[in-house]
């Protein structure tokens, strides 16, 4: 076999290497793809952290970077006032001073409904309140004029005769005549108390007296009964109707006056 010349050992050489060149380039270590082009004027920059803003505020401009410690607007949102102490009073409404503050002027805290615990027992409802007892109706007490009459009618029905009924117009002309003894501080007759009935009267009587204003209406029927005359008047058993007046001094003395009529 003739020599090789030394050029193409040369040749075999170099083309040796390039092949060896293009395996190692194929199957080394993987070279990057290469980064696509940016628009004109772009930066890099790394992604920031979101931040609470106003998503209405208007987006960074393009290619700048969004700091994520940016502190929020203050047009954005309103800042949150502080917390007060523990121990602070509530802002309450201000009343008179020495004034309790009304109860409907606390507002009560909203509830919050807690979520159910799976598995738990359900609540009881609440147990009704009872109804508050009515209150007792209240017993008029009669007057000392009502109880007069009320005395004088038993009075009667002891002694067989039907009550006497009260007339308005006869309790004004007792009790106004009741009222001039007291002022005058002296017990005596009505001169004129026929002539102040109603008119249409067939008999009129009149009984009067004076005691302590201790004395109770029966006390003061009692009175007119051991008396001979004023017994007749009030056990009369033509008379229908009757009128009462009382009237007490400053210093404790009772005028009372019957008037009694037939109608």
């Amino acid at each position: 076999m003739p020599p090789i010349p030394l050029s193409k050992l040369v040749s075999g050489l170099a083309t040796l290497l390039a092949i060896l060149a293009s395996l190692t380039t194929g199957h080394g270590t993987p070279v990057p793809p290469a980064e696509p082009a940016k628009p004109d004027g772009a930066v890099a920059h790394e992604t920031a952290a979101p931040t609470s803003l106003d998503p209405s505020a208007p987006a960074p401009a393009p290619g700048l970077p969004l700091p994520n410690n940016a502190a929020p607007n203050a047009q954005d949102a309103a800042p949150v006032p502080a917390a007060p102490p523990a121990d602070a009073a509530p802002n309450l409404p201000q009343v008179d001073a020495g004034a309790p503050v009304p109860p409907a002027a606390l507002a009560p805290a909203p509830a919050s409904a807690a979520a159910p615990i799976p598995g738990a027992p359900a609540a009881a409802a609440p147990a009704a309140v009872p109804a508050a007892p009515a209150a007792p109706a209240t017993v008029k007490e009669p007057t000392i004029q009502e109880a007069i009459i009320d005395a004088t009618n038993r009075f009667r029905a002891e002694n067989g005769l039907p009550p006497l009924k009260p007339l308005p117009e006869l309790n004004k002309v007792a009790q106004d005549w009741s009222d001039i003894q007291m002022n005058q501080d002296r017990m005596y007759h009505n001169p004129d108390f026929g002539q102040q009935y109603p008119k249409g009267w067939r008999r009129a009587l009149e009984n009067v007296l004076q005691n302590w204003n201790t004395a109770d209406a029966e006390a003061l029927v009692a009175q007119w009964a051991n008396s001979p005359g004023h017994r007749a008047n009030m056990l009369n058993p033509d008379i229908t109707h009757i009128g009462v007046g009382v009237a007490d001094t400053a210093k404790g003395k009772r005028y009372a006056t019957q008037n009694f009529a037939a109608y």
